[in-house]
């Protein structure tokens, strides 16, 4: 009886068992720290404007205040640009990188820049190069990494945000916030046949009767 409880019990949870994502690197700096980043310039974890109004996001920003709306700026006074540097990550097969983002800076293609990349044994590898301005409700990102050329996702890598304002004027919007980030492996279910189905409904009937017996 026992051994047929348990086997149940297998077969319950591989029916009813749902799209899974294996995370390498997560992290939502609600905890009000980067683990493990490495934060040059203007970076820093700030509470101005997290995803979903609560908890903390990763900024480009200075002279910001806490809340919901974006403000602060990254005015210097001169060209200003830093990287914001993820902890190692790989993938034992297929790889994604996501993000949530939101960006206020100045108009133009040429100005204000944000460019996303993977860097690996001294190699780049350009994944998006962001110039939209005033994107201020949270966009979400998503990558495959797998089909970057050159790239063993199966070994160690960084994820990199590189913010650059190229100039010195117009410098005074919000600027850059990051949330939400993860690096991972999605994997997919596969389907369950029928006579599979058939075999746990038969199995969970036996045991029905068995207690019937019992009792």
């Amino acid at each position: 009886m026992r051994k047929i409880i348990q086997l149940a019990t297998l077969i319950s949870i591989s029916l009813f068992s749902s799209n899974a994502f294996s995370v390498s690197v997560s992290e939502n700096f609600d905890d009000g720290f980067a683990q493990n980043w490495t934060l040059d310039g203007l970076w820093h974890v700030t509470d101005n404007a997290p995803f979903g109004g609560t908890g903390y996001a990763l900024g480009y920003v200075k002279d910001e205040t806490s809340g919901v709306i974006p403000n602060g700026n990254f005015d210097t006074g001169s060209r200003n640009f830093s990287t914001a540097l993820s902890p190692s990550a790989s993938c034992p097969a297929a790889c994604s990188l996501s993000f949530d983002y939101i960006k206020l800076t100045e108009s133009g293609s040429v100005f204000d820049i944000l460019k996303i990349s993977i860097t690996q044994n001294s190699s780049e590898y350009l994944i998006d190069t962001i110039t939209s301005e005033n994107i201020s409700s949270y966009t979400s990102l998503s990558f495959d990494l797998t089909s970057l050329p050159g790239l063993d996702t199966m070994s160690s890598f960084n994820v990199e945000f590189y913010f650059d304002s190229i100039d010195s004027i117009g410098n005074d919007g919000a600027g850059v916030r990051v949330d939400n980030f993860s690096v991972g492996t999605p994997t997919s279910v596969v389907p369950v046949p029928a006579a599979v189905w058939l075999f746990g409904s038969g199995l969970l009937g036996l045991i029905g009767l068995a207690r019937r017996k019992k009792f």
